[in-house]
Formats: C-alpha cells, sequence, structure tokens
C-alpha cells in the first residue's frame, strides 16, 4: 500500500517517472504476496518461516486479523478475495453478533481466551496458547 500511495502523491506533484516506478513496486510486491503469502489449503494468505537462503518454508497457520491484511490492501483476485470473506464471516472462527461494533483478536475457536483489565480499566482479551 505505501508503493500505490506514493505514486498517488508523486503524481499530484507532478513526478510521473516516480509514479510509475512506485506503480510498478506495487503491482511487484501484490504478485511477491500471491506467489509466495496464499495457502491454498486454508485459503487465506498466512505468514511464513524462510530458510536461511531466503527460500520459503512453512506455513504459519494460527488463524488472525493479521491474515486478512492482504484483502485491505487490494492484493487477492475475486475468487482468492471470495475465499478469505468466507474465512472472515465464519461465525464459528471470527464473525460475531456485533462484529462492527468490535473486531476480532483471535479466532473464536482457537486457544482459550481470557477477559482481563488494561491499564486504562477498559476490558481486553488476552490470548494463551494451549499447551
Amino acid at each position: 500500500m505505501d508503493a500505490e500511495y506514493l505514486a498517488l502523491i508523486a503524481d499530484a506533484i507532478g513526478k510521473p517517472g516516480e509514479a510509475r516506478a512506485y506503480r510498478q513496486e506495487c503491482t511487484a510486491m501484490i504478485q511477491r504476496i500471491n506467489d509466495k503469502l496464499w495457502n491454498e489449503e486454508l485459503g487465506v494468505y498466512c505468514s511464513r518461516y524462510w530458510d536461511e537462503d531466503g527460500k520459503p518454508g512453512a506455513f504459519l497457520t494460527r488463524l488472525t486479523p493479521m491474515n486478512f491484511y492482504p484483502l485491505i490492501a487490494g492484493v487477492p483476485d475475486s475468487s482468492r478475495a471470495g475465499r478469505v470473506l468466507k474465512l472472515m464471516t465464519d461465525p464459528k472462527k471470527f464473525w460475531a453478533s456485533g462484529f462492527c461494533r468490535r473486531c476480532p483478536t483471535t479466532i473464536r475457536c482457537g486457544p482459550r481466551r481470557i477477559i482481563g483489565r488494561a491499564r486504562s480499566g477498559r476490558r481486553s482479551i488476552i490470548s494463551f496458547s494451549r499447551g
């Protein structure tokens, strides 16, 4: 997204060459994200481990709202976007009543959650790994 908005700024200040370069950078980043971070089995973008030579390793498959960031950035095509949205709106995983009032920070069927008090006195959800 940085490159996308930098291209808009470059256009606005009359630097079309820089705008073009930023658009190319944005296109290349979208391609890398699609090539390297899409997990076909889960139908969502995942972080992953990388070996010392920079080769991709295993996906990190614990689902969090971070899996939706590529959707926000406009990375997926319509097919992949549909799969990500299906996961995001699954009431057993993320979607809950009142979703618009609060965004989930952990998967509903994942590790147990406890409710605690943050320093501000507001309620917060803290996630602990099982096991």
